[in-house]
């Protein structure tokens, strides 16, 4: 039972890939004021970032990080704290970030994922020059830093995504790709795994159809 989790949907022209690539980092040591819809600058992309995947669109629209707190922000603020059973009013302040410093590890991961399980596979089938980038996120179309920074980006959005399906395991079945591995497998020539973007997944204890509902909106 596999299920992918695009961090950007597949329908989106690759623009829009670049755009998310290049997207301003975001630390969690920006947030410490409060935080409530007008409010702009680095501590709100670093907020973004990490409640992405609470965005409730069934429109498969994602919430940009581009460090204003407009009413996409606020939506997701608010479904994160019903989800936490905090006060609705949202506005982003100590108990929520409480909870997302909770939730991440020091190396910059997330408290349920770790960077090997994105890291690329290895398959018999394929050449050696394919398999060699197995176990890293080198031999893609952009750097490893930047593949990683994707990664985290999935990485909370299957934060959110867990959460959702009531805490069951995640298992990552396949997650970033370099371009010799992904020809191999016959991937797609522009596919999001070759950026760090997409990651094809397992839940566990939920049907395929209502894990891939909960991710669309994750």
């Amino acid at each position: 039972m596999r299920v992918r989790l695009n961090i950007i949907m597949s329908a989106i022209a690759l623009v829009a890939v670049v755009a998310s690539i290049f997207a301003p980092k975001a630390h969690a040591e920006e947030l410490a004021r409060s935080l409530r819809e007008g409010d702009r600058g680095d501590d709100v992309a670093a907020l973004q970032l990490r409640i992405a995947g609470w965005f409730p669109s069934r429109e498969q629209r994602d919430l940009v990080e581009n460090g204003f707190f407009g009413r996409r922000t606020t939506k997701a603020v608010l479904a994160f704290e019903k989800q936490y059973g905090l006060t609705e009013d949202g506005i982003a302040g100590g108990r929520i970030f409480k909870i997302l410093a909770e939730l991440e590890d020091p190396d910059g991961t997330t408290e349920h994922f770790d960077w090997i399980e994105f890291q690329q596979n290895t398959n018999s089938r394929c050449s050696d020059a394919a398999n060699k980038f197995a176990g890293s996120f080198r031999g893609g179309p952009v750097s490893a830093e930047i593949v990683k920074e994707n990664v985290v980006r999935l990485m909370w959005r299957l934060e959110a995504l867990r959460a959702k399906a009531g805490d069951e395991p995640i298992g990552i079945n396949s997650g970033f790709r370099s371009i010799p591995y992904n020809r191999c497998i016959g991937g797609a020539s522009l596919s999001q795994h070759l950026f760090g973007a997409a990651v094809d997944l397992r839940v566990a204890g939920t049907t395929n159809r209502h894990a891939r509902d909960i991710a669309r909106r994750s």
